[in-house]
């Protein structure tokens, strides 16, 4: 994913360190909408900083911004996605909640990866809001 940023847009480094990169690729999920969409709301409040790269507050900003479009969860949808948190599988109960497990993917809650089969993972940035063994603070 960076390899893209480098191709859009050489000069990247005059914002971003690489680690500020992948993190932000990272909590993303890989998903370029919400990592190009966190790019740009921390580029966005660039004018007003004294220095260069961003301070990781602004990044950390930005992954609130994204995370607040996907809560509230649902209380049989946080057990669903805890489920699948721990054990990358999609857990579906029956044919009938088909749909609904498209939604939540859809709605980029669940995310499917390929390499080497096809497994699941909570969005990044709700692992700690679903997790039945934390706080079910959004901050992740």
């Amino acid at each position: 994913m960076c390899a893209i940023v480098d191709q859009r847009y050489p000069a990247w480094r005059d914002f971003f360190a690489e680690a500020q990169l992948r993190r932000l690729a990272q909590s993303s999920g890989v998903d370029l909408r919400d990592y190009f969409r966190m790019l740009r709301l921390s580029i966005a409040r660039i004018g007003a900083l004294p220095k260069l790269p961003v301070p990781d507050e602004i990044l950390t900003d930005a992954e609130d911004a994204v995370r607040s479009d996907m809560l509230p969860i649902a209380d049989d949808d946080r057990g669903w996605l805890a489920r699948i948190q721990a054990n990358h599988y999609p857990n579906l109960p029956s044919l009938d909640q088909l749909p609904e497990f498209a939604r939540l993917q859809q709605g980029k809650y669940v995310l499917q990866y390929r390499n080497g089969g096809d497994w699941y993972d909570v969005q990044p940035l709700l692992r700690r809001a679903v997790d039945p063994g934390g706080n079910g603070a959004p901050h992740g």
